[in-house]
């Protein structure tokens, strides 16, 4: 049998400083739910041990009103979720999307300190999260597979 494994990190930064950008976020509505988390569903489908959103996760979310769409000029660049100085979820609809996500949340909200969640497995996002300044600070859990 063969054994591979995938961690759960933790990534952080303190005093982030991302700089500008003209991207937006839209809270999620009721009437916009459906799409963002068919979009939340369809990018994370990718992703090692990404959870599945379902219609009942979708009215918690709603009530919580903490997703939102990133958009520019009428284009949806992706989609984000962030939680008190964190970052829950996101993804981007086109190349460069999450990173103007992450700058609009700051411009929006201006935390001293962002914490985030990434698979090891998820190069693409951890490469994105280290260029913008995040540092690993721990992992979470492992996950092994056995076959």
């Amino acid at each position: 049998w063969m054994q591979s494994w995938m961690q759960l990190l933790q990534m952080q930064i303190e005093t982030p400083n991302f700089g500008k950008t003209t991207a937006s976020l839209c809270r999620v509505t009721e009437d916009t739910l459906n799409h963002w988390v068919e979009i939340y569903n369809q990018k994370m489908r990718k992703v090692d041990n990404a959870s599945y959103m379902t219609q009942n996760d979708a009215k918690k979310i709603l009530s919580q009103g903490n997703c939102y769409f990133i958009n520019r000029e009428g284009e949806r660049l992706g989609i984000i979720m962030a939680g008190d100085q964190s970052i829950q979820a996101v993804a981007s609809c086109v190349p460069g999307g999450a990173a103007e996500g992450i700058r609009a949340l700051m411009q929006k909200f201006q935390w001293n300190r962002i914490t985030l969640e990434v698979a090891s497995t998820n190069h693409k996002a951890i490469t994105l999260y280290k260029s913008l300044g995040f540092a690993e600070i721990g992992v979470i859990s492992t996950w092994y597979k056995i076959y």
